[in-house]
């Protein structure tokens, strides 16, 4: 009886695999390789590393953003209006005691907060809404400076208007004003200093039948006289008279260079003599001779008498 045939040495009889275990051994297999290639990667991201460059590994190239819409320019705000033109104010002749002007105005929290940037006054009472409501007010209020600047407000544009220069102002205020109340300010004529050009005025700002605002201002309403006229400009003298005259000016120095060299000129030469004038001698009239007489009628002394007689 022969036995059976047996495989040769080095071969095994092939064994049916189990799938749990090859899946096991697949996903250990690729966890394995997953964490070389980890440990590879940084080795061979560090300077001097054996086998490495020093160089991180190459990223994948990030796709392109997406190109957003251009974004719209921002519109400029609408210009504001113009400011208005007032006629000329009223001088104090044109006041009496009794005379009055107002204007209406209602003050948003925008206004509050543009005042408050203005003028640096942030208190939270004006802006702040929770900090407001715990206050005496229970909300945000109006500045009181805002308040009293419809007064000026008055004065400048109404009574006495354009041209009158607000000089003092008392105030005082009874009542909060909260954004959103309508107010109206008056200005009332209470008494006119007229030798001193001023006028004393009551000032009211109210809410609608109750006043917010009380005071007095002092103010020195515009000049009524005009302004004096400049006298008439002279007309310009011709400039042709004076450009003919700077010539003969600018001659003049030549013609006094000249004259020193003439002087020298004839002090070199020699002076020449004049001759000198005949002299005048007066003519004598020749004397008559005298007339002779006979010699028989002559004596010595006749002769003599005679003689003397004629020479004179």
């Amino acid at each position: 009886m022969t036995s059976p045939a047996q495989p040769p040495r080095g071969f095994s009889l092939p064994l049916v695999p189990d799938a749990r275990a090859v899946e096991a051994w697949q996903s250990m297999i690729d966890t394995w390789t997953k964490s070389w290639a980890r440990s590879m990667s940084a080795v061979l991201a560090v300077p001097g590393a054996p086998g490495g460059s020093g160089r991180a590994p190459a990223k994948p190239a990030a796709k392109p953003a997406a190109a957003k819409p251009a974004a719209e320019a921002p519109k400029a705000a609408p210009a504001p209006p113009p400011f208005p033109t007032y006629p000329p104010g009223k001088t104090v002749a044109d006041m009496k005691v009794g005379d009055s002007a107002s204007i209406t105005r209602t003050f948003t929290q925008d206004d509050i907060e543009a005042f408050a940037r203005l003028s640096g006054d942030d208190n939270p009472a004006h802006v702040d809404a929770e900090w407001a409501a715990a206050s005496p007010f229970k909300a945000r209020v109006v500045h009181g400076i805002l308040t009293s600047g419809l007064v000026s407000a008055v004065l400048g544009t109404k009574l006495p208007g354009p041209g009158a220069i607000y000089m003092s102002q008392t105030l005082r205020w009874t009542a909060p004003v909260y954004p959103g109340d309508e107010l109206t300010a008056t200005a009332t004529v209470k008494e006119i200093v007229a030798d001193k050009g001023r006028v004393v005025m009551e000032t009211v700002v109210s809410k609608g039948d109750s006043p917010v605002m009380v005071g007095e201002a002092l103010v020195m309403p515009r000049r009524g006289e005009k302004p004096a006229e400049k006298p008439a400009a002279e007309a310009p003298k011709a400039a042709p008279a004076r450009a003919a005259a700077k010539p003969a000016e600018a001659a003049k120095p030549a013609a006094t260079a000249a004259k020193p060299a003439e002087k020298a000129a004839a002090a070199a030469k020699p002076a020449a003599k004049k001759p000198a004038a005949p002299r005048r001698t007066a003519a004598k009239t020749p004397a008559k001779p005298a007339a002779a007489k006979p010699a028989s009628a002559q004596t010595p002394a006749n002769d003599a008498t005679t003689g003397t007689k004629g020479a004179s």
